[in-house]
This record gives C-alpha cells, structure tokens and sequence, in this order.
C-alpha cells in the first residue's frame, strides 16, 4: 500500500472470529479434549447468558494434569477469571495495554452486546508495529511539507522584498529637495502615500522571513548594554509614530540596569510592543513605557514594560494573542498587520531564555512585559572584572545532574567560581552572559552537544581555555578529528574532583601569566 494511502490499524481488523467457546459448566476432560486440538490451545469461558468470563489457556491445563486435578472438576478453578472485554471503541494501545496488565494473550471482542471473537497478542503487537510506521510516515511527510512551505515563503518574501525596496529608493528620491520643488501638494501626498505603504509591505515581508529563520537555527549576537541609553534611543525613533496621534510616550528607567542580549532582536521586541500601544491607543492618550529589574526564581530579570490606554484583550483572547497570524476581532487590530509580530516578539524573547507575559486589561488598556534573565545593577555592573571578587569564573557545562552538582561543590571547595550549564544551549547563554574564564563541557548532549558550544565560542574569543570531557563512546575520536575547532585539552571519564582541578589549574596559571 502506498504511504499517502496507508489507515491506521483498526482493533475490528485484528478480530479472530474462529474461536473456541465452552460454557463455564464445561468439565476439565472435556476442556482438554476440546482445547487440545486447537492450535491455538485456548478458549473463551462463557456463562449461560453468552457473556465472557473467563480465559482458558492450554498451559492452565497442563498444570492440572500435573496437579493430577478430578477431571471431573469444572473449569471454573482453572481459568483466568473477567477478562476485560474490548470493543470497537477501543484503541489498538488500549487493548495492548489491557493484555499487559492483565497479562492475557488473548480478549473477547463484544459488538453491539454480543461475544463476536477474540483477539490475539501476536495481532496486536503488528498493528501497533504497523501504526506506529504509519504515524512516523505522517510525520516525514509533514515535516516535508513545513520545508517546503518555509522555503517557499522564504524565496518569495525575499523576492518580493526586491522590488519594494526599488519603489521605497524611488519615493526617498521623489521626496528629496530637489524633486519637492517641482511637485504639486497631490503629488507629494500620492508620494508619500505609496512611501507609507511600501514601508509597511517590506516591515511585513521581513517578517515573514523572520519567521522563516526562526523555524531553523538562529544565533544571537550578545552584547553589553546600558538599558537606560538603550531604551532612550529606542523611543526617540518610536516617538515620530506617537506624535502623529498626538500619543505621549512616558518613559520610566531603573538607574544603572546592564544585561547581555541581542540589542538588534530586542529593539525588535520593544518596536512591535510600542508600536502595537499607539496603534490601539485613541489619539491624544499615554503608552508608557518602563524598564526596572525584578528576581524571580532566584535569577535577576530585566523586565521592559509597556502598557497604553486603548480598549484593551478581552480575557478570552489572551491566549491567542502570541500565536502566528493571529489577529483579535475586536476594534482596529484586525484591519492593521499580518499577526505575526507578537509571535516573533516572543520567539526572539525565548531564544534569550526569558519569556513574556500580557495582562488584556479589557476596557482599561493592555500591558505587555518582556522578561530578560541576567540583568545586574549597580553603576559597576558593566564592568564585570569589578564585578567579581576575585576566583576564576568556570563555566561547567554537563547533562547529568549528579556529575555537575559533584563538580561544582569540589570546585567551590577549590575556591572556583562556578557558572553551572546543564546542556550546551544554556551553556551558550551563560557564556556571553557571564564572560568566564575557562569552560569544561561535556561532548555528548541534547539540544547543542558541547562540539557546537566550542564552535560558537571560538568564533567568538580563541583564547579562553576550553576543556572537553567525555566517557568513551564509538565514534568519539571521528568527532574529535572532524570538528574544525579543535579544545585546549580533553579529559576521559571517568575523572576524579583532584584530577580535573590539577587540569583546570594549568591553564589558569596560563591565563595569569599571559594576562
């Protein structure tokens, strides 16, 4: 059958409707007798009224013939008692569920009140073979299909993205001095009519393409930022929107805020939630706008804050309000936009680690909060070597939780400063975060193995001593050889607290003496 046609097993298909039946009066010599020339050596135990049970098993038998039992004997002292029966309702997994623990090979299939067949082990464990082949099919075909649709809209946006940005160089040309002269008022308004528009398309377009990159890999560019000078110059660009609903834009700072991110994606984040404000906020109303720093689960957040005074997200919507292409039926927000900005929004928060948060505020205005992890204050903070107080700062990067607790605890013992990571993503995170001196990592790992955390580290500091420490595994020395960034030292394991400490303290002597 061909994949595209493949169904999923049904449990009436699995249904053996030539089957033994002996009534629960039925005498232990006539059972043996009966079930004996079977191949399947097994019966369904039925009383008068034609209702399973009991499961009568070739095996039972022969223990009574051991146990020299009467022959006589009914069968009820033998069989297996109220076996569950299934039906057509029932799941392939929830009847091999059933024969699991009810540890039978065999159930009776009842339909529409009546014992119809029984159903075999053997046949189940196929089906479930033979679905779960189906599904996985289904699921390769799906994820094709997402390829395809992500490619497709990838090659088209960027195709579309080209002519506009010739209409848009057009219209900056049309608008210039000299041009301004020699065109009529409704001339300049067409012009700037088709510069709004063609604006709006590419913002539009860069998104889809956005969405597009973030279904794949995407890496942030960490930097250091002042949040104060970085969220001013953020709005001064904002408030030329604002001033055209005649919208004030009240901005409030915590003093000396830093924290590592990607100034390009969270000036992304911070546009589409001001933005999103002015848009939905009557004219001649307030958007305000805070950035201040709050602990939550033992880590520092830098949380952006930005609340308007429009009609604000019925309860109900709240949940939707981040998905793609999701739009509110409700006031102007269905008439502007694709909906796909909030989903990018927080995309881009997530892949910092940090998450976001809406309070709909119907009728009173909408509040939107992005949370950043790793803010620090204080007017030092930028300054992490001032920051510190003196130890070297190792970044442990293991998965398993008992060896990362074990070598942080003798670390701090060694007088280290340990940063923990317990996969190479998070690994990635603490690094641009925490800036450390020397990085241990483990090779094998989900989400990005520790081969690929060395790579993102080289291609942004060569120097910092990198330590790889991995259990044997087939293939580790091809790892090793076929990555193009190459660690300062690799540790087998198992290694003992001492061992790894005498390494790690080669390579800082190094650092101390280079620095």
């Amino acid at each position: 059958m061909d994949k595209a046609t493949k169904k999923i097993v049904s449990i009436e298909s699995l249904v053996l409707t030539k089957f033994l039946k002996l009534n629960e009066t039925t005498t232990f010599e006539n059972a043996v007798m009966h079930i004996g020339m079977r191949n399947d050596n097994v019966a369904v135990v039925v009383n008068d009224q034609e209702k399973p049970v009991g499961i009568l098993r070739g095996r039972e038998l022969l223990k009574a013939l051991v146990d020299k039992q009467s022959k006589s004997s009914s069968i009820n002292e033998i069989m297996l008692p109220n076996p569950p029966a299934v039906n057509c309702d029932h799941s392939v997994r929830e009847v091999a569920t059933l024969m699991v623990k009810n540890h039978l090979s065999h159930l009776p299939f009842m339909k529409n009140g009546l014992l119809q067949g029984v159903i075999h082990w053997e046949g189940v464990q196929k089906a479930l073979l033979d679905n779960y082949v189906t599904i996985d099919d289904r699921n390769h075909e799906l994820a094709n299909k997402l390829t395809y649709k992500d490619d497709y809209l990838g090659v088209v946006s960027h195709d579309i993205r080209t002519p506009l940005s010739v209409i848009s160089l057009c219209c900056d040309y049309l608008k210039s001095g000299s041009s301004q002269k020699t065109l009529t008022d409704d001339q300049k308004s067409f012009v700037e009519r088709i510069s709004r528009n063609s604006e709006n398309a590419i913002n539009m377009v860069s998104d889809i393409l956005d969405v597009v990159r973030l279904e794949k890999t995407f890496d942030l560019n960490y930097t250091e930022v002042d949040v104060d000078q970085f969220l001013g110059e953020v709005i001064s660009n904002l408030q030329v929107i604002a001033n055209e609903k005649k919208i004030e834009v009240v901005v409030e700072c915590e003093e000396h805020i830093r924290v590592s991110m990607d100034k390009k994606r969270i000036v992304h984040v911070l546009e589409n939630l001001v933005n999103n404000a002015v848009k939905f906020s009557p004219s001649e109303k307030k958007v305000f706008v805070s950035a201040s720093c709050e602990e939550r689960s033992g880590e520092n957040y830098l949380i952006f804050t930005v609340k308007d005074e429009g009609s604000g997200i019925r309860k109900e919507d709240e949940g939707k309000i981040f998905g793609e292409f999701q739009q509110l039926e409700q006031g102007v927000a269905k008439t502007l936009g694709m909906g796909l900005g909030l989903a990018i929004a927080k995309k881009f928060v997530a892949l910092h680690r940090g998450f976001m948060e809406v309070d709909g505020g119907w009728q009173d205005g909408a509040t939107f909060r992005a949370m950043i992890p790793g803010a620090r204050i204080g007017k030092n903070a930028f300054d992490q070597d001032k920051n510190r107080d003196g130890r070297t700062r190792v970044l442990l990067v293991e998965d398993d939780d008992s060896i990362r607790e074990y070598f942080q605890e003798e670390l701090e013992l060694a007088n280290y400063e340990v940063i923990a990571a317990h996969d190479g993503e998070e690994g990635i995170h603490s690094y641009f975060r925490y800036r450390p001196d020397l990085i241990i990592s483990d090779i094998r790992m989900a989400n990005v193995d520790g081969l690929e955390l060395l790579a993102r580290v080289r291609m942004t500091d060569k120097s910092i001593p990198f330590i790889l420490c991995s259990g044997y595994y087939p293939g580790l020395s091809d790892d090793l050889a076929a990555s193009e960034f190459k660690a300062d030292h690799m540790i087998e394991k198992p290694v003992t607290a001492d061992d790894l400490i005498a390494t790690i303290s080669k390579f800082v002597q190094k650092v101390k003496t280079a620095s």
